[in-house]
């Protein structure tokens, strides 16, 4: 389940990455913000789950995961519109 988890978060991304280069806006290094930290959420999860690490335990874990998500939600302002 993990080796499958992962290749659909690669294939996601490239898929993004492929779409986001056919835009003519693209939106400059800011529009990049949240794609990756709603990427960096399911790979950090998966860390946490295969290698139990106790920094990943509980309340850190959970922490990260909200910090990321408010990076993410405040910085889809600059994501590019599609036309």
């Amino acid at each position: 389940m993990l080796i499958v988890s992962l290749i659909c978060i690669l294939t996601a991304f490239v898929i993004i990455v492929k779409k986001r280069k056919k835009l003519t806006n693209k939106g400059g290094v800011k529009s990049w913000i949240t794609p990756v930290c709603f990427f960096l959420i399911p790979l950090l999860t998966i860390m946490a789950y295969t290698f139990d690490f106790i920094l990943f335990s509980g309340f850190v874990h959970w922490g990260m995961n909200v910090v990321l998500f408010v990076i993410a939600a405040y910085y889809t302002k600059f994501l590019p519109v599609p036309e």
